[in-house]
């Protein structure tokens, strides 16, 4: 970016050079000045960091600048600045509305778990939740036995490219040191990926797999462990539905059992020898 801001400045003053009647920078400097920062903030660059290496510019550029090139020149770095700090503003302010905008998709995330019946429901809620939030590629890993979580895992849920893929039951399960059933992972290139355990004291759960690239920003790292966060509660949640339903079945089955047996012992002590 150096090399197209120092070409964008040069171009400029050549043209102040061989037309004297200039007064100001012209629309085209402007606009190139914007379309260069819009490809850089794209990238992921720092817009802030733009005034620095504009003052850097202006040091190495001014000494040789003399006549009415100097204060065009000086007209410049100020017009440059000013741009960098109104796209530094939108970007700020486009910033704070993304991150109250991803909060508000977490509450309703987690609202919407607390509420899953069983794991079907929650993965299907979590699968809405992830597309809301742009992650495109996730798996959802459970321990088979939560007391051994260095043994078997079984793939509970797989997205690739924000499509939820089949899953082959032969496949499912496999060793966690694997992390990923085979064929998931790029065996010869960099797998780049957050990986979030799923636990909840010391019951282990199993884990969340999201592949992405570094973050552009600090802030977007937080939708991961709040992720974590809520899936785990929601999950041993569910956990807990499911032995309390168990447990009803049971209980009812051992009433009506008793039920039963008490009404065959009551129509024998009526029944005549």
């Amino acid at each position: 970016w150096s090399r197209k801001l120092f070409d964008l400045f040069a171009s400029e003053l050549t043209r102040k050079l061989f037309d004297p009647t200039m007064r100001v920078p012209g629309v085209r400097f402007l606009q190139g000045l914007s379309d260069l920062l819009r490809e850089a903030t794209a990238e992921g660059a720092n817009v802030t960091r733009w005034h620095e290496a504009l003052t850097l510019l202006r040091m190495a550029l001014l000494p040789y600048l003399e006549g009415e090139l100097l204060p065009f020149g000086e007209d410049l770095f100020q017009q440059g600045r000013v741009l960098v700090g109104q796209i530094a503003v939108r970007l700020e302010v486009h910033r704070t509305w993304n991150t109250a905008r991803r909060n508000e998709i977490l509450r309703e995330i987690e609202s919407s778990l607390l509420m899953a019946f069983d794991v079907n429901e929650l993965i299907g809620i979590l699968q809405a939740g992830l597309a809301q939030l742009k992650i495109q590629d996730a798996y959802l890993v459970l321990y088979e036995d939560q007391f051994d979580p260095q043994g078997q895992a079984r793939l509970t849920l797989a997205i690739e490219n924000g499509e939820r893929q089949e899953i082959d039951p032969e496949q499912a399960l496999f060793a966690v040191r694997e992390l990923l059933p085979p064929g998931l992972l790029d065996q010869q290139g960099v797998n780049c990926m957050m990986v979030e355990a799923l636990q909840q004291r010391e019951e282990q759960i199993g884990y969340l797999v999201i592949k992405t690239d570094p973050p552009a920003e600090p802030d977007e790292c937080d939708v991961y462990p709040s992720l974590r966060l809520m899936l785990s509660g929601a999950l041993l949640s569910v956990r807990l539905r499911q032995k309390l339903q168990d447990a009803r079945q049971v209980a009812e089955e051992a009433n009506h059992l008793k039920s039963r047996f008490l009404s065959m012992v009551s129509h024998e002590l009526r029944t005549p020898l």
